[in-house]
């Protein structure tokens, strides 16, 4: 579908390529629940980082490269100059001192400096020794890339799309957002989905159709887009419908994959994401906010197109219904699925009026029309634009 450029790929593997020194430091190591934590302020005093402790305001932050690195008390949410990154775990503050979850902050100081963090649970400390690049030729940096993947984006058989895999988000043991009337977001879900696909089979018969679940089942948020890949998809839609503690938040909103989310859209990522306490193996998914792949980037100039398609079809089919625009949120769920996608709040079922409505079944087939309407005017725009590519 689309290529990638040779010169990210080299820099982006080059940054994980490296051989280690022998200078050494060590730091204690805290455990609070099971989870083993580290000092940030002592992290910073042994690395010769400027920090800044503010007690008052529960944050404290450091500078790495010019690089602003700001920790809030009781939040997974880290703020890197002007973007947001979500972690597992949350940040203590214990007697004016921070405590970071160390898989979490392992990940985020990879971004900027490679080092190997050693524990060692006898002794309660952390090792922690940088990490020397060292520059590996292009012809080898090449041989790590995915080609299988590289293969799917470059081939022009794949440049038209043919499959559209539908995520009823939640399901089983996961309820999802319970609304007014003990109404369940994983019921809701389900049947808008299924009336989507019905549509496209109807619609556009030659176009595939796959649904990650089709029942009340609880499926991991990495199964999901596992599903998708296996079955080559070329759209991953995600469909949810939202809750807030403001009773009168209401209308729809379309979301793309974006780790550096905007800070309005925090509270639903961390809400969706959610889900991963369900699941058998939650810290899989340690690393997978703190940098978007090659891949996440490719598709992200599509997933905003196929976005704003689905956006104006929903307007039509319900311009009484409130437009909550396109947003960016790291949702974990979209995470790793190799082709356009978006996760889409049908609405708020923590809103009375809007409850009601998403209970019906009428409005929940013109929500799913809309949708569908938005994927299939962008797959006519998608297949149309490289078919004349191909002249």
């Amino acid at each position: 579908m689309i290529k990638i450029s040779k010169k990210y790929l080299f820099l982006s593997i080059l940054f994980f390529h490296c051989s280690y020194s022998q200078i050494q430091s060590e730091i204690e190591l805290f455990i609070f629940d099971d989870i083993t934590y580290l000092s940030v302020e002592e992290f910073c005093t042994t690395q010769n980082y400027r920090f800044n402790n503010y007690p008052d305001k529960s944050k404290i932050d450091f500078i790495i490269d010019d690089n602003r690195i700001t920790f809030s008390n009781n939040s997974s949410f880290v703020k890197i100059d002007d973007k947001i990154y979500h972690m597992i775990k949350n940040v203590k503050q214990i007697k004016n001192v921070f405590y970071a979850p160390l898989n979490s902050f392992v990940n985020l100081y990879a971004q900027f400096k490679p080092a190997n963090f050693t524990t060692d649970y006898n002794n309660k400390i952390i090792l922690i020794e940088p990490i020397k690049k060292s520059f590996p030729s292009e012809e080898y940096i090449e041989n790590l890339v995915d080609t299988q993947l590289l293969n799917k984006i470059q081939n022009k058989d794949n440049w038209k799309i043919k499959t559209v895999i539908i995520d009823p988000g939640h399901g089983g043991k996961d309820p999802g957002a319970i609304g007014y009337h003990n109404i369940k977001e994983k019921h809701i879900v389900l049947d808008i989905s299924k009336e989507l696909g019905k549509l496209n089979k109807k619609e556009m018969p030659h176009i595939n159709v796959v649904y990650t679940r089709d029942d009340d089942t609880f499926l991991g948020l990495k199964n999901r887009t596992d599903l998708a890949n296996k079955n080559q998809g070329h759209i991953f839609l995600s469909i949810h419908v939202n809750a807030s503690t403001a009773k009168t938040a209401r209308g729809y909103e379309i979301f793309v994959l974006q780790p550096n989310s905007v800070d309005n859209a925090i509270d639903v990522a961390l809400r969706e994401n959610s889900s991963i306490v369900f699941e058998e193996n939650p810290q899989q998914y340690e690393q997978n906010q703190m940098i978007a792949s090659v891949a996440e980037q490719t598709y992200l100039q599509e997933s905003e197109k196929l976005a704003v398609f689905i956006q104006t079809e929903i307007k039509k089919e319900l311009p009484k219904t409130r437009n909550r625009g396109i947003k960016q949120a790291g949702f974990h769920v979209l995470v790793g699925a190799a082709m356009p996608k978006v996760l889409i709040e049908a609405g708020f079922l923590t809103n009375k009026s809007e409850a009601q409505l998403l209970n019906k079944s009428s409005y929940r087939n013109q929500m799913a029309y809309g949708i569908f309407k938005g994927v299939q005017a962008y797959i006519y725009s998608y297949n149309s634009q490289n078919s004349q590519n191909d002249r």
